[in-house]
């Protein structure tokens, strides 16, 4: 695991500073290698909990977007029947090469929320956080609702986590905010996640763009520039939402503990396809 030390969010103007970056197409699942063992252990053990659960009596399991793999290949070197799907090559291909390393054969289509196809029948299917709100068109996330659905088993649940925008921390559509930023004491290389975006309150939209950096010292060494688009849900809109698609037994929890204080911005869903 890397050692890491976090940095406080704070402002950077990256005007008159003169940049200059190798840009990759690569960069994002090389820094997902650095942040990924990192993941919160809480968040681990929530995911193990309703795996276990779920699977207890067989069945299978699914991550989407399940980026390249940090939960996922954790829970499949553990034995448990879980797969994959994730949209990005790049991280598709970073996931296969862990999972050889470590010697773990994955199930993994590579596949967009958007488009996906989900194949047989699965027992518990899941999206960490942040996951279900990169798709910012409302109806496309309904459809998505609807396929998990119809590929869940009679009984089977579907875990998804929601996040609000911190009301603490200002949007600057001008200016780059630095959203992490992370030094990995062996390497000496930071890595930088920079957000330049709005906020439109009343259609629940985060738009701009998201920048990945890595930094040696005072020199910028690989960059990799995204457009940024993240819808939000309130709770009860997203509880309906479930019922509009045939889910029921719905909860909502604010912590990954089972008993921990609410984190605030975190909305943990949990829903089941109903027995006939």
């Amino acid at each position: 695991m890397n050692d890491s030390t976090c940095f406080q969010r704070d402002y950077l103007d990256d005007g008159g500073m003169g940049f200059r970056a190798k840009r990759s197409t690569t960069f994002l699942s090389m820094l997902y290698g650095f942040w990924g063992p990192c993941v919160d252990r809480d968040q681990y053990l929530y995911y193990h909990r309703l795996l276990v659960k779920a699977l207890k009596e067989g069945g299978k399991a699914l991550e989407l977007s399940c980026g390249s793999g940090h939960l996922l290949l954790s829970f499949v070197k553990e034995g448990m029947d879980v797969r994959g799907m994730e949209g990005s090559v790049e991280l598709c291909k970073s996931l296969r090469e862990r999972a050889g390393k470590e010697g773990l054969k994955v199930d993994l289509q590579q596949m967009k929320l958007e488009t996906c196809e989900m194949k047989g029948k699965y027992r518990f299917i899941y999206l960490s956080l942040g996951s279900f709100q990169m798709l910012d068109d409302r109806e496309d996330g309904k459809v998505l609702l609807s396929k998990i659905f119809r590929a869940l088993e009679d009984g089977g649940a579907l875990s998804i986590a929601l996040f609000l925008p911190d009301r603490d921390v200002p949007f600057a559509a001008g200016n780059w905010v630095i959203a992490s930023d992370n030094k990995d004491k062996n390497t000496k290389l930071r890595y930088v996640r920079r957000e330049k975006s709005s906020h439109d309150i009343m259609e629940q939209l985060i738009e701009g763009k998201v920048r990945y950096e890595t930094w040696l010292g005072r020199d910028l060494l690989e960059m990799e520039e995204k457009d940024l688009h993240l819808r939000y849900y309130g709770k009860y809109e997203f509880i309906s939402l479930l019922k509009e698609t045939g889910f029921k037994d719905i909860e909502m929890h604010t912590s990954y503990q089972e008993q921990g204080d609410p984190k605030e911005g975190l909305m943990l869903f949990l829903a089941k396809k109903k027995q006939i």
